[in-house]
């Protein structure tokens, strides 16, 4: 690598790194989904590697201690984020139609992952000749 490229390449991934905190800090009040953090390891990956032998001021180096423990941050932020999140909503997620949510459940229902499956018991009909009365099924 030329003198050159090396310092184009560190200008413009040092201009990069407050992006980083700046996309840490707007998803703070919002669980991180697995998307997002492959999102973020995959976008700074290059910057990460750069830096990694390189010469190092004191924002690179904050930045090379928070993306290389990316995953136990996120892990941490989004178990605080679940236990504030349980604690205010609490009392919505223990009474639907006068049923609670058990504790997958309700986890399944703050997290916000993509994917999410929440079986809940089925409800008996009160009224078995419901069906037959109804002008859909006459």
């Amino acid at each position: 690598m030329t003198t050159i490229n090396y310092f184009q390449k560190r200008k413009k991934y040092f201009s990069k790194i407050p992006d980083f905190f700046e996309q840490i800090n707007s998803l703070e009040n919002q669980y991180f989904t697995q998307k997002i953090q492959k999102k973020l390891i995959r976008k700074y990956k290059s910057i990460y590697q750069f830096f990694k032998f390189h010469f190092k001021n004191q924002q690179i180096r904050k930045f090379m201690k928070l993306y290389s423990n990316l995953e136990n941050y996120i892990e941490t932020h989004n178990s605080i984020y679940l236990k504030n999140q349980l604690n205010n909503y609490d009392n919505l997620l223990n009474n639907i139609d006068g049923k609670s949510l058990d504790m997958q459940q309700k986890m399944a229902v703050l997290s916000d992952e993509i994917n999410n499956l929440v079986i809940a018991r089925c409800w008996k009909w009160k009224n078995t000749n419901y069906f037959r009365k109804s002008k859909i099924f006459n």
